[in-house]
């Protein structure tokens, strides 16, 4: 007879969600068309019970550096805006992002983008399918070597993962030791 795995025991699972963002207008409209998907499928407030089980807790991550516009200031009513000292890179918010994590009871932690579209019920169950194994990577990396200010996009994407982390930790370090 086969016996249940570790897997199919019924426990908690909760999710957290980062949402990497910036303070841009473009970045606004994103956030909001994304919080409206969000709110549709029943996230209010950075938080969906999903079942008894299962729940998400969400937060759009922003460099507590950088200065901060009128819209982001309406925003961080809503409860769901995390601020972090990020040194103004986006390795910075993932850096940040897991040490607010280690502050928190969890099971799973998605790091995300503010234009991506994401189903939080499908995405919970999916996540806690495989939540017994502790060493999992769910989706795609992707890195990339830099962010350009006058164009406003990222460059250097390429199938060369030691490099492009090695150079965001140096510009990460770099604008940490400015800060």
């Amino acid at each position: 007879m086969h016996e249940a795995g570790p897997h199919l025991q019924p426990r908690p699972h909760r999710t957290l969600l980062y949402v990497l963002s910036v303070d841009a207008p473009l970045h606004h409209r994103y956030r909001c068309m994304q919080r409206t998907t969000l709110a549709a499928l029943g996230l209010q407030r950075g938080f969906l019970q999903v079942d008894m089980l299962r729940s998400i807790r969400l937060w759009y991550v922003f460099d507590r550096a950088a200065p901060t516009s009128d819209d982001l200031r309406l925003e961080q009513r809503r409860g769901d805006v995390l601020r972090l000292d990020a040194g103004a890179t986006c390795l910075g918010k993932v850096i940040a992002a897991i040490q607010h994590a280690a502050t928190r009871r969890f099971e799973a932690m998605v790091l995300s983008d503010d234009d991506a579209f994401i189903h939080p019920q499908r995405l919970a169950l999916d996540i806690a399918e495989w939540g017994w194994n502790p060493n999992l990577v769910y989706g795609i990396l992707s890195w990339a070597a830099g962010w350009d200010e006058r164009r406003m996009q990222h460059y250097g994407y390429g199938n060369t993962p030691d490099v492009v982390v090695g150079r965001l930790m140096q510009e990460w370090q770099l604008r940490r030791s400015v800060d």
